[in-house]
């Protein structure tokens, strides 16, 4: 397959060329007809090649430096192709050679600022985005980049002020609204964030990812049933999403609705078998049910899965803790300092139930321990 790879990039480089030696074939061919004054002739010559004399502007306009640097386009084709792909540090090593070769082409910097993306390089990936955007300025893709950088170090403001770039030059560009409702979303400003998910919805109303959204959004405000309404929708767009059954078996379980919501989570395992997420959901219907060594296997898998996923943590400590009994209290007492030895901002009540979204139930355990770490 690679060599078909490798074959495409090599004639989408020489296509260019090539349109322009057909072109000079006919411009020779139509002089000669001049000089011959063979006007019929040369009117139905003109015809024939009447698409590339058409068209040909535009795609030089477009491809002209695949005619300039051959070399550079064909370096970033297969570097482009790499990163799709997953080959991420070669592509890098292709997409450096493209710039070397031709530095003044802003989607050879885009490709590499993805690269780098992808490998969470966010200096990297933004110099690159800058670059892409200092050759041509009004390249809405790079800008949508850099929001994603910004959001992701917590500058909103920035993100905000690109993504808005992004929209206002693109309005059609319906992943912008979701990221800037994501941006909403992570400063609290929960109001804006639902009106660009429903515009999403309304826009494409096959985005699951919108849906989810919405539904977390709603979490958010502490609306349990619009929320799992959402998630119902999100399902009956993509039956096999398994966050959106992940997500609705846990507004399920803070409903009461644990055999629905056991439903869910069991499925969401089903689908996401490699993710932490479902088996912390699962973890929590066990706990709010009191089937605690349940709750503990489950939180377990979920650490395993990701071990600095804090929402299974805090839970594993909790659950170690109700469960009662001298060695179940002193491993919750152990797995609690340690927690909070590598995340001391865990002891903090308010940013485990905002931004952990831990249910009350573990919350008000979670504070019985720490009063005991208080008082020893």
């Amino acid at each position: 397959m690679k060599y078909v790879n490798y074959l495409v990039t090599y004639l989408r480089a020489i296509l260019a060329p090539l349109i322009v030696g057909i072109l000079i074939g006919y411009l020779m061919a139509a002089v000669s007809l001049i000089i011959d004054g063979n006007i019929r002739s040369l009117f139905n010559l003109t015809l024939v090649f009447a698409p590339i004399l058409i068209f040909v502007p535009l795609y030089l306009q477009l491809k002209y430096h695949a005619i300039s640097h051959p070399a550079a386009f064909i370096f970033n084709e297969r570097g482009a192709s790499l990163l799709k792909e997953g080959r991420t540090d070669e592509a890098i090593l292709r997409l450096n050679r493209a710039i070397e070769l031709n530095p003044n082409i802003h989607t050879y910097f885009h490709n590499r600022g993805l690269a780098h993306f992808s490998q969470a390089k966010w200096d990297d990936s933004l110099a690159d985005f800058n670059s892409a955007l200092q050759l041509k300025p009004d390249f809405f893709m790079s800008y949508a980049m850099r929001a994603n950088i910004h959001m992701i170090q917590k500058q909103y403001a920035a993100a905000l002020q690109d993504i808005n770039i992004v929209i206002t030059r693109k309005p059609s560009y319906i992943y912008a609204y979701a990221l800037r409702g994501i941006i909403y979303q992570q400063e609290g400003n929960n109001a804006a964030a639902i009106e660009d998910y429903h515009h999403c919805i309304a826009s494409r109303p096959d985005f699951v990812e919108a849906y989810v959204n919405l539904g977390a959004t709603y979490s958010a405000q502490g609306n349990v049933d619009n929320a799992i309404a959402v998630y119902t929708q999100a399902i009956q767009v993509n039956p096999h999403y398994g966050l959106a059954y992940n997500n609705r078996a846990y507004e399920r379980a803070l409903a009461g609705q644990f055999d629905s919501a056991l439903d869910d989570a069991n499925y969401a395992i089903k689908l996401m078998p490699d993710h932490p997420n479902p088996f912390g959901t699962r973890a929590t219907i066990y706990y709010l049910t009191e089937r605690y060594p349940e709750a503990i296997n489950d939180f377990q898998k979920s650490c395993r899965i990701q071990p600095e996923h804090h929402f299974a943590s805090v839970g594993l400590v909790a659950s170690y803790h109700r469960l009662g009994g001298e060695v179940n209290m002193e491993e919750a007492l152990r797995l609690w300092r340690s927690l909070v030895a590598s995340n001391p901002h865990i002891k903090d009540l308010p940013y485990l139930e905002k931004k952990v979204h831990i249910p009350e139930q573990i919350l008000s355990e979670i504070a019985i321990i720490k009063a005991g770490e208080t008082t020893a």
